[in-house]
């Protein structure tokens, strides 16, 4: 389901992005876990060779959410704060869970 998932939003990607080629395309990318988490990290490794061999313009910037360690409603508040603060200084073209 997450590759039919994932597939969706690529094809969404590249179809808004063919109608400006030169513009700069900002692609947040949200990681559930963190860094060195080989399972996620080779799923970010993919969307980024995707990204590197499409020839776009694109600014890719990854978030570690860090679950692993800490879950929770408290957390989850203070994750929405940051991203909506976050995203108020970049607009971003794509979302990627």
């Amino acid at each position: 389901m997450r590759k039919i998932v994932f597939c969706l939003c690529i094809l969404l990607f590249f179809s808004s992005a063919l109608a400006s080629e030169e513009k700069k395309i900002n692609v947040l990318y949200i990681n559930s876990y963190h860094n060195g988490y080989e399972w996620s990290d080779s799923i970010f490794d993919g969307v980024r060779e995707t990204f590197q061999k499409s020839g776009k313009n694109i600014y890719l910037q990854i978030e570690y959410m860090d679950s692993k360690r800490y879950s929770g409603e408290k957390i989850n508040e203070i994750l929405f704060n940051y991203y909506s603060f976050h995203s108020m200084a970049t607009t971003f073209s794509l979302t990627l869970p």
